[in-house]
């Protein structure tokens, strides 16, 4: 899990977190992406349902520069 905050450390505004495509069963989060968010400075014991919204969220802003509309 340290590596993977590592990745996205230090946290900026308008940065995606790029550790979103390291994904887990069934195209979501892997099972500890809440506490890679936490060590990324967002608020401990998310639900898991905020942390699925914020997976999806982010994921869409890592990919956006490469679509091709």
């Amino acid at each position: 899990m340290r590596l993977l905050v590592a990745v996205d450390a230090p946290r900026e505004p308008g940065k995606p977190v790029l550790t979103t495509i390291v994904q887990g069963i069934d195209d979501g989060p892997v099972h500890h992406f809440g506490d890679v968010l936490t060590g990324l400075g967002w608020s401990p014991g998310m639900s898991r349902t905020m942390v699925e919204a914020i997976h999806k969220r982010e994921l869409a802003r890592a990919y956006a520069p490469h679509r091709l509309d």
